[in-house]
């Protein structure tokens, strides 16, 4: 159908052209249309404690769900490290039971020396053929005694002089030679 317009100065609109339009609804004609406004304040409330119930709850099930899986991680890491913890904790008692027996074994290797020295220097302090029935020791109150002291290094280290040259020590000076027996006869000027 045609139109003419047979009014003029009233130009009709050209027709637009096969574009997509947008247009935006009339607010102004939809809040004269609300009757109770409250109603509608509620309701958006309503639908933002809503979405942000159903926002908060996703949020927090992935988290759950991200620290779930770093619970497995750290439990299997655990187990791991329970057995390195177990390893460790054995070898350190075993560490202090061979601790504990070295320092045994020292205590005695310390006194190990002592008494043969004693006796090797009571020896060579005796005349020969002496014969001791027993050999005790008298504990002092004044200076206590044990081997690495300080007494205990100088006795070793400075014999008296009476023990330097006894008859028993090979090589001393006045070790006894064989004797001889001495004829009555002199002979030399």
């Amino acid at each position: 159908m045609i139109e003419i317009n047979l009014l003029p100065g009233k130009k009709k609109k050209a027709a637009g052209g096969a574009g997509f339009k947008l247009a935006l609804p009339d607010f102004q004609g939809l809040l004269a249309s609300i009757k109770n406004p409250w109603l509608l304040v509620a309701s958006a409330a309503s639908v933002i404690v809503v979405g942000g119930g159903l926002l908060l709850f996703i949020t927090q099930s992935t988290r759950l769900r991200v620290l779930e899986r770093r619970l497995v991680d750290v439990q299997a890491e655990k187990r791991r490290f329970d057995v390195v913890i177990a390893q460790k904790r054995q070898s350190e008692k075993m560490r202090d039971s061979l601790m504990s027996e070295i320092n045994i074994i020292r205590g005695i290797d310390a006194d190990r020396y002592v008494w043969p020295h004693i006796l090797d220097q009571i020896t060579k302090a005796l005349p020969p053929y002496t014969w001791l029935n027993s050999v005790g020791t008298q504990p002092t109150a004044a200076r206590p005694w044990w081997p690495g002291s300080r007494a205990a290094r100088w006795t070793f280290r400075h014999t008296p002089p009476s023990c330097g040259s006894s008859p028993r020590r090979p090589g001393s000076p006045t070790s006894r030679q064989p004797r001889r027996p001495r004829s009555s006869r002199r002979t030399g000027p």
